[in-house]
């Protein structure tokens, strides 16, 4: 499974991002009430840095001391 992860870590990145950007557009614009100029910035932060944290996490996992 392990194999897996690291082989796809940015595709599967990029869809954690794009999942991340949908949640953070419909938190923003209905759950805070905020318009939709606030809520596509931070949807476009939350696609960029998710692939990047998505691979720091797998590094972290496969780091041997």
């Amino acid at each position: 499974m392990l194999d897996f992860l690291l082989t796809h870590k940015i595709g599967i990145g990029q869809i954690l991002g794009a999942i991340a950007a949908t949640a953070t557009i419909i938190i923003f614009e209905n759950v805070l009430q905020w318009d939709w100029y606030i809520a596509i910035p931070v949807a476009v932060l939350a696609y960029v840095s998710m692939p990047v944290v998505w691979v720091a996490v797998l590094d972290k996992l496969t780091r041997k001391p």
